[in-house]
């Protein structure tokens, strides 16, 4: 659920690219690349959503799997990561989290 002005919408899923932190506020992107601010931090969305379907892959983001169409081999043992959206920054799988990352991605994949 997200709030739109003095509306309540609700996203399914299927609809969410990633969410990501930046500073205390976090953000749902949705696949057209729509912004929305929500009420939760990353460390509660890690609880709540399908481990299968979501990743948290550094400190300020949790990706959707479906989001993803490329994988590369980043400095220091890092992986960049491209999405289907049209993403500015660079995401980057933390090097605490390419093991289990790696997992992840080839469970599904």
């Amino acid at each position: 659920m997200v709030k739109l002005g003095d509306h309540i919408k609700s996203i399914t899923t299927d609809q969410i690219s990633l969410f990501f932190a930046d500073g205390r506020d976090v953000y749902l992107i949705t696949n057209q690349l729509r912004k929305f601010i929500i009420n939760y931090n990353l460390e509660n969305l890690e609880e709540i959503l399908d481990p299968k379907i979501f990743k948290r892959i550094n400190r300020s983001y949790i990706i959707n799997i479906s989001a993803i169409q490329d994988v590369v081999v980043y400095s220091n043992s890092r992986l960049k990561i491209s999405l289907h959206i049209k993403w500015e920054p660079e995401i980057i799988v933390s090097r605490e989290k390419v093991s289990d990352f790696k997992e992840w991605f080839d469970g599904v994949h």
